[in-house]
């Protein structure tokens, strides 16, 4: 049975979740394609961050893994920037923020630091970025 590039990309990921390694020519065999299309998704499924590419196959993404801050700042730039902007218009006088080391929250400091001197606050973080 042949499937599309998405679903077959998804019964992939399924797989991963049974074993913790495919081959790529298990793969090609099992969906009767060529190994290039094979290689193309886990490509594909490995630039999403879904899965680690390794020689001959793939493997399952570890639990718990995430992005480095650099990294998850580069994606979704102008959403990062509007949830800071709107973020530093809550702070008012005299609040105490606590700003969290993450890739969203870290976008609050840029538009706090632009207002200083405009309210006196306290601000404290654990992220060495902010």
């Amino acid at each position: 049975m042949r499937f599309g590039k998405k679903e077959r990309q998804q019964r992939i990921l399924q797989e991963l979740q049974v074993h913790p390694h495919v081959r790529v020519t298990t793969l090609a065999e099992r969906f009767d394609v060529a190994t290039e299309t094979i290689r193309r998704d886990l490509d594909a499924l490995s630039d999403e961050g879904l899965i680690k590419r390794e020689f001959g196959g793939a493997s399952a993404r570890p639990m718990g893994h995430q992005p480095d801050l650099a990294e998850r700042q580069s994606t979704a730039v102008a959403g990062f920037e509007r949830i800071g902007m709107l973020a530093a218009d809550m702070v008012r006088a005299g609040d105490v923020v606590m700003i969290d080391a993450g890739s969203t929250v870290a976008q609050i400091a840029p538009f706090l630091a632009a207002r200083r001197g405009t309210l006196p606050r306290t601000f404290l973080t654990n992220c060495y970025a902010v």
